[in-house]
């Protein structure tokens, strides 16, 4: 069975700051979140990002809005239809995006999150 474990993604209000804090489950149900948004002021909450249970090529945990760079191309991780995969826009001049789920977890290659390091998307992928 995974561990069930949550990123939260916070912003400060005035200067735009962006960390994050990762909770398990257990913690999230004795408020160790709402301790956490308490010690830090003047921080809203981004996103809530669940984590697959997945890790990458050099270990690292795979979580929702992580940027994949492994096919020569940044990706984000989404979950979509009762699975992960990997979301990116679809070539120049056709519509929409492309869902990936056919994806060897341990060949890809976290290289950040969405809300960290959005420069990351620049160039033509979204979530």
């Amino acid at each position: 069975m995974r561990e069930i474990k949550f990123r939260y993604v916070v912003q400060h209000e005035e200067t735009g700051y962006i960390t994050s804090e990762i909770f398990t489950y257990d913690e999230i149900e004795v408020g160790c979140v709402n301790n956490w948004l308490a010690s830090i002021p003047r921080y809203f909450v981004v996103s809530k990002d669940q984590y697959s249970g997945l890790h990458d090529k050099n270990g690292k945990e795979i979580y929702e809005g992580d940027v994949d760079d492994s096919n020569g191309e940044n990706m984000v991780v989404t979950y979509q239809d009762g699975c992960y995969g990997l979301k990116y826009q679809l070539c120049e001049g056709e519509d929409g995006e492309y869902f990936d789920s056919c994806i060897s977890w341990g060949r890809t290659n976290i290289i950040g999150n969405i809300y960290v390091s959005p420069e990351l998307l620049e160039g033509g992928t979204s979530k």
